[in-house]
């Protein structure tokens, strides 16, 4: 089985479903910057996201960088727990 991810956009709010884990970081990043930059507002919503590791971090890190450059907007809604424990240990939960 291959890992995989999928977003789905309803307006101002974008739910992410799958593995956002190394292997799927990258093609995430491409897929939801895109997003990101071409929403003012936008909620990403991690409810469905089976499986994460520390890349899924830097990838929400990565996505706030994004929306600051283009004075847009992005929040997350429901980071799965291990990212947020692993936020509070590197002193970065202010960007989740």
């Amino acid at each position: 089985m291959t890992d995989s991810f999928a977003i789905e956009q309803a307006g101002e709010r974008c739910s992410v479903t799958g593995v956002l884990d190394f292997t799927t970081a990258r093609q995430a990043l491409d897929k939801l910057g895109a997003v990101v930059r071409s929403n003012e507002q936008l909620t990403v919503d991690f409810s469905r996201v089976g499986r994460c590791n520390s890349a899924a971090l830097a990838l929400l890190i990565e996505l706030k960088a994004i929306a600051r450059q283009q004075g847009h907007q992005v929040n997350f809604s429901d980071v799965p727990g291990g990212i947020r424990q692993l936020a509070q240990v590197c002193q970065v939960e202010g960007f989740i």
